[in-house]
Parts: C-alpha cells; sequence; structure tokens
C-alpha cells in the first residue's frame, strides 16, 4: 500500500530541497573558480580546478554511493539522507577554512561522502511514492536540483564573494550552515513503503539480500539487459560534454571578455531557467512519449538533443551580444538536464525492485567517473593544447552524440527487456 498523492508530493517537493543544497554545495568550487585561482595561498590552476570540481570528489562519492546505495535498500532511507546532510553540510562550511590545495580537496572528499547518501536513496524513494506513470516527471522535477543548485552556487559566488565582508571563505561558510538547518526536518520524514506504488501484488522480496549478493545481482541484471547497459552508456556519454561545461566560468571570463561578477550571474540565470527547462521537458516529453512506446522516455532524450545541438555550437562559437548570444546559451543549457528524468525512470523499470538504489548507484558512479569528471579534465588538457576554452570544451562535448544511437538501440529493446526484469522478481 503506497502513501497519499499529497504526501508522496511532499516527498518530492522536500527531496528537490535537498537535491537543489547538495548542488549549490558541490558546485561552489566550479563556481568560484576565478577568485579561488586569484588566492595566492591555494595555488590553483585550471588542472587542479577540474580535480577538484571531478576526480577530487567523483571517486569518492562514486564509491561511496554504491555502498550507501546498498545501504538505502536495506535501511530507513530519510535517516540515512539526514545524517549525510549533516556531514555535507558540515564539511561544506569547512572548506571555508582551507589554506591549501589539500585542504581544499580533503574537505571535499567529506562532503562526497555525504551527498552520497542522497540521490539512490531519493530515486528509489520516489519510485516507492509515485505510479510508473509519473515516475519520469517525478525523477525530472527532482533533478530540478541540478539547474537550481548549479545556478543558485553561480549567483552566489556572483553576488555574494565579491563582498568584502563574504569572499569565497564566507560563501562556504553560509551555505554550510544552511544545510545544517534541515536535518532535523529530513530525519522526521516517513519512508514510503517499498513496492507500494507497483501493479497488482506487492514484489516477493521487498528486503535488500547481503551485500556481496547485491553485487552479484547487479552485474546479472546488466547481462540480462542490453537495453539496461547502453541507456547507462549514452547516459554517461552525454555526462562528459556537460563535465566540459564546468569550465564554463573561465571560458566567458578568458575567451569573452566577461568580468568574474557578470560571468557567474550569467551562467547563474541561464542554468536556473534553461536547467530547469531541460529537467521539465524531460520528465514530460518522456512521460508523453513513454505511453505511447515502451522506450519512448529514451526517444524524447535523442528529440531534445538532436534539437537544441545547433543552439548549443552557435553559442559556443559567436561572440556576445545582447540578444542571441543568451538565447543559443539558454536553450543550449537544456543539454545538461534533459536526460535525467528519462533515464533514472528507464533505469528504476529495467532494475528488480530490491536493486533500484544500488543500480542508481552504479549508475553514478559511471556519470562520475567517466561521464562528469573525465569531461572536465578532457576539457581542460586539450584548452591546453589549443589554447583556447572555446575548442577545448566544444571538442569533448561532442562526445553525447554516442548517446543517439546506443538511447535508439534501447528503446527497442526496452518492453523485452522490462518483461524479463518482471519475471526475475516474481521467480522463486
Amino acid at each position: 500500500m503506497g502513501i497519499s498523492p499529497r504526501y508522496a508530493w511532499f516527498v518530492l517537493a522536500l527531496l528537490t530541497l535537498l537535491n537543489v543544497v547538495n548542488f549549490v554545495d558541490r558546485q561552489l568550487v566550479s563556481s568560484l573558480q576565478v577568485p579561488l585561482k586569484a588566492d595566492p595561498d591555494l595555488h590553483l590552476d585550471d588542472l587542479k580546478i577540474a580535480l577538484l570540481v571531478g576526480y577530487a570528489f567523483a571517486v569518492v562519492y562514486s564509491i561511496a554511493g554504491l555502498y550507501l546505495g546498498t545501504v538505502a535498500d536495506r535501511w530507513n532511507r530519510p535517516r540515512l539522507i539526514a545524517a549525510g546532510l549533516l556531514v555535507w553540510s558540515a564539511m561544506t562550511a569547512a572548506s571555508g577554512l582551507a589554506q591549501s590545495f589539500w585542504q581544499l580537496a580533503a574537505a571535499r572528499v567529506l562532503v562526497a561522502i555525504g551527498e552520497a547518501t542522497l540521490t539512490p536513496a531519493a530515486i528509489a524513494m520516489l519510485g516507492d511514492a509515485f505510479p510508473p506513470r509519473q515516475r519520469s516527471l517525478a525523477a525530472g522535477l527532482y533533478y530540478l536540483g541540478i539547474p537550481l543548485g548549479a545556478g543558485l552556487s553561480l549567483i552566489v559566488a556572483g553576488v555574494l564573494e565579491p563582498l568584502p565582508s563574504v569572499g569565497w571563505r564566507g560563501c562556504y561558510f553560509i551555505l554550510g550552515a544552511v544545510g545544517v538547518l534541515l536535518v532535523a526536518v529530513v530525519a522526521l520524514l516517513k519512508d514510503p513503503p517499498r513496492g507500494g506504488m507497483e501493479a497488482g501484488k506487492p514484489p516477493r522480496l521487498a528486503i535488500a539480500a547481503p551485500l556481496s549478493q547485491q553485487f552479484g545481482d547487479i552485474l546479472r541484471t546488466l547481462r540480462q539487459s542490453p537495453a539496461l547497459v547502453m541507456t547507462m552508456i549514452g547516459a554517461v556519454a552525454i555526462n562528459i560534454g556537460v563535465g566540459a561545461m564546468l569550465l564554463d566560468p573561465s571560458w566567458l571570463v578568458t575567451d569573452r571578455g566577461f568580468d568574474k561578477s557578470r560571468a557567474a550571474i550569467f551562467l547563474g540565470v541561464t542554468m536556473l531557467v534553461g536547467g530547469s527547462l531541460g529537467n521539465l521537458l524531460g520528465g514530460w516529453l518522456g512521460d508523453r512519449l513513454h505511453r505511447h512506446a515502451g522506450g519512448g522516455r529514451l526517444l524524447a532524450v535523442v528529440c531534445l538533443q538532436l534539437a537544441i545541438l545547433p543552439f548549443g555550437i552557435a553559442a559556443r562559437f559567436m561572440q556576445p551580444d545582447p540578444i542571441l548570444f543568451p538565447l543559443c546559451y539558454l536553450v543550449g543549457s537544456i543539454y545538461i538536464t534533459m536526460m535525467y528524468g528519462p533515464v533514472y525512470a528507464t533505469v528504476q523499470e529495467l532494475t528488480p525492485l530490491r536493486l533500484r538504489s544500488t543500480m542508481i548507484a552504479f549508475l553514478i558512479i559511471w556519470l562520475n567517473l567517466l561521464g562528469a569528471s573525465l569531461g572536465a579534465v578532457i576539457a581542460a588538457r586539450l584548452k591546453a593544447y589549443t589554447g583556447s576554452y572555446t575548442w577545448g570544451i566544444f571538442l569533448t562535448a561532442q562526445a553525447g552524440l554516442v548517446a543517439v544511437p546506443m538511447f535508439l538501440v534501447a528503446a527497442r529493446r526496452f518492453e523485452a527487456d522490462r518483461k524479463l526484469a518482471a519475471a526475475v522478481e516474481a521467480s522463486p
């Protein structure tokens, strides 16, 4: 028996708020990269920024997330998230005390451990709070945390950081305190019953198997579902291009003549609008096409990707003007978030119930290690080779085109692989 629709929307609203806080804290290094590189104590350059944004965070986040995903399949999920929120918020505040690259990197590692509790548990909770016909939209709304969080992070960098009484250190102190204030609210949240929104009789197994068995079940599920594997590969390819865009604050300052405050505010506003539009379009169009075809969610991502591609290319190479440049960049920023609702809903439906948090965590590993983190490093190295942020970011982003054939083939196989996952769930 599931929870009431009203409470389901409350759960979604609170989890989305946490995801906003999550991404504000996570993106501060990228948003503050210009003043961080100017701090004489930190000795940062583009490659170190890329490592702090990427691998210093992502390796620990991904490994911890896989383990914590299995924990989320076994424990009370809101309390697990509350504990993680306390850790990442405290370590965000501690980042403001860093006096070297290594101290900032250590704080990032601890932020990563705390934040790894959120998404695997949250996506599984939403799958238990909403019926299948609304899961893509619910996941898309949850992932409004990316544009809202990243956009607010950039706006914080553009508005608060220049204030003499705040600076980049004060930004970390303020945002860490905001997260700590939310811990008690999250800990009191009701955990939706596992399998409560599945059609018919709830699945036989609602409690997760031991950790070692779950890892084996993940590999077995992937071997049996080519659609699931191709969905993950396509998502990783898109995320490489997203990772390259983490250098956009430096690109605007160096290649397009913005000052650091204007660059941060411009990126923040376009991320808030364009990124939010990407989440809403991806979730809405994905669910709409899914009603007509089993793999319709993935087809929605392909349609959106091809539609916005010309705008993204134009924004990367044109000189700034008051109308066309902001418009093209705004439309191009839809790319950053369009896949999350459709991809996460697809992964959930291709995965047995008992493995959903764990499988989401498994996907997050590759989205981070081979996606955004790798994209940021490749873009930084290509910038050093070409001498141009424009070409470094553009060339790296072309990896996202790999998603088109992957999603098309996965969409064709979706129904057959979904039925197989349901049969595995029902088997003794």
